[in-house]
Parts: structure tokens; sequence; C-alpha cells
């Protein structure tokens, strides 16, 4: 990771919030409402209770344009939920892991 970050450094990580606003304007016609393609592979949302950047609220719909979705939500945690609460994180994702791919 450390010689990833030598050669390119955090700007791509950063360009999504760069460009929040134009995405914002332009996502209707990538996927107009009722028009953007289902997920078909198995997927798992982790959520955090305190996010206030992609609120719990938002994910509400995923069984809509999921065919197989499964979601969490971490009490006490805000955006970062790696950082923030990384045992609970990885208790989710490694359960959810055992159990759909043995």
């Amino acid at each position: 990771f450390a010689r990833a970050y030598d050669q390119a450094g955090f700007g791509g990580g950063l360009n999504w919030y760069r460009s929040i606003v134009r995405n914002w304007e332009i996502q209707p016609t990538v996927f107009p409402p009722g028009v953007a393609p289902r997920g078909k592979v198995p997927a798992l949302m982790i959520c955090a209770r305190n996010d206030y950047i992609c609120d719990p609220s938002m994910t509400e719909n995923l069984p809509s344009i999921c065919d197989d979705v499964e979601r969490h939500i971490i009490e006490d945690c805000g955006h970062w939920t790696q950082q923030e609460q990384p045992a609970e994180t990885n208790r989710i994702m490694i359960d959810w892991l055992n159990r759909r791919f043995p």
C-alpha cells in the first residue's frame, strides 16, 4: 500500500469528492429514474448510523435495484466505518463472506 501511495498519492480517492457536484448533475441522464440496471451479483452494504454523507435511509431501496443484497447498519459510527469501527466492519464482512462464499 505504501508503495502504491508513493507512486499515485491519494488524488484518485479524492476525485470522487471533487466531482460530486458534476456527478449529481449528470446522474439523471446516465440512469433516469426507474431505468438503472438491476444488480445481479451478491452485494453487501455496510451503513453507519451517524453517516452524514450517505445516511442509512438512502440505502433502503437497495432491494428494489439489487437481486441479492444484505444491508447492515453500524451504530455509533460515522462515514468511515473501516476506520471508526474496524472490528465491527470486519466482523460483518467476514461473516457475510463465510456464509455466501464458504
